[in-house]
């Protein structure tokens, strides 16, 4: 069961039929800065249709302004059948959506979008495939990166990935994207280690940049921060940091709790979690947490829980709005299936 948002819900059941949607269908940018306080979630512009396993990157420009883009998913449930190519921007000044290009290849599942250079990378995830024999869609797993340039609306295919792979993260860092995966292909990763690759933009290259043993990083939980790759295995809770100026690891405290399928992100140079996790054997039952951790005091602490269920696959950016940060968070059902976090 949702909780109940306590904050401006006016007008946000708007006319599916319609693909942009705007402060006449929600609150205004302004009456929602003076309605909430630190540590709340507000209700924004709900997402144009159902979705679920998107991903999600923001760009923010020169004076500010912020745009995110959510791409693919499943706009209704369930099956491969359902994944989407959809690509549509939100406008966090104007609180509005409106559809652009749709990228190249149907796609969910990810290994996360990335903003490098005033442009979005996503790479890997699953599409879908027809069955002639069974006359079914399967799931079929990607290799490839695909580029969006905001300022032409169009998408360019680069160079695949070394191996296909889904549900991991990427960061852009000083001009290259690091794309962090668990790994299936037994002849690059013999050991089953998960795999942290490293693509050049100037050459279309990819190479192999870091490993980490006994790391299972499906759903991984991650962010950057201060040039630093924060990774959160699902299962574990185990904190593993990337220095990327020198490729060395180090570790931190594990994640509190046990198991924990959360969507992810930096903001303010701490690591946010919110999603399902379970403190078995205390409490067998998996529930909704916020979760954050802070490397300068080297430890977690909850936060207020997102309002609408998230997981690692769901659509969580940063945008800013009056000038503040704040964390987006896209997924489920309408009416309610975009809030937003103040820190």
């Amino acid at each position: 069961m949702r909780r109940q948002i306590a904050v401006l819900l006016t007008g946000l059941a708007g006319a599916c039929a319609s693909e942009t949607t705007g402060p006449e269908a929600s609150e205004t940018a302004t009456a929602v800065a003076a309605a909430v306080g630190s540590g709340s979630w507000v209700a924004r512009a709900q997402y144009p249709v159902n979705v679920s396993d998107a991903t999600s990157a923001s760009i923010t420009d020169a004076s500010g302004r912020t745009t995110m883009y959510v791409i693919g998913g499943f706009p209704k449930c369930c099956g491969p059948g359902h994944v989407t190519d959809a690509v549509r921007a939100y406008d966090a000044a104007a609180n509005t959506w409106t559809a652009k290009a749709r990228i190249p290849v149907r796609v969910s599942s990810t290994d996360g979008a990335a903003e490098l250079d005033g442009k979005i990378y996503v790479s890997g995830g699953f599409s879908r495939r027809w069955d002639e024999t069974r006359q079914v869609w399967r799931r079929e797993t990607l290799k490839s990166l695909y580029v969006y340039a905001p300022a032409t609306n169009t998408w360019a295919r680069k160079r695949d990935m070394p191996i296909a792979t889904v549900n991991g993260a990427s960061v852009g860092y000083q001009g290259k994207l690091y794309v962090a995966t668990p790994c299936y292909d037994e002849a690059a990763c013999p050991s089953g280690e998960s795999v942290v690759w490293r693509y050049d933009p100037a050459t279309d290259q990819w190479t192999r940049f870091a490993e980490r043993a006994a790391r299972d990083w499906w759903d991984v939980s991650a962010g950057l921060i201060g040039g630093k790759l924060y990774l959160v295995e699902e299962f574990t809770g185990s904190l593993d940091i990337l220095d990327l100026a020198t490729g060395t690891w180090s570790s931190g405290p594990k994640r509190p709790f046990r198991a924990c399928n959360a969507a992810a992100t930096s903001l303010q140079a701490k690591l946010y979690l919110f999603g399902y996790c379970d403190d078995y054997p205390t409490d067998p039952e998996t529930r909704d947490r916020g979760l954050v951790f802070d490397p300068g005091s080297n430890a977690w602490s909850e936060v207020t829980p997102a309002p609408i269920t998230a997981k690692a696959d769901a659509s969580l950016a940063k945008v800013f709005v009056n000038g503040k940060p704040r964390l987006s968070l896209v997924e489920g059902d309408r009416p309610e299936n975009h809030v937003q976090f103040v820190p």
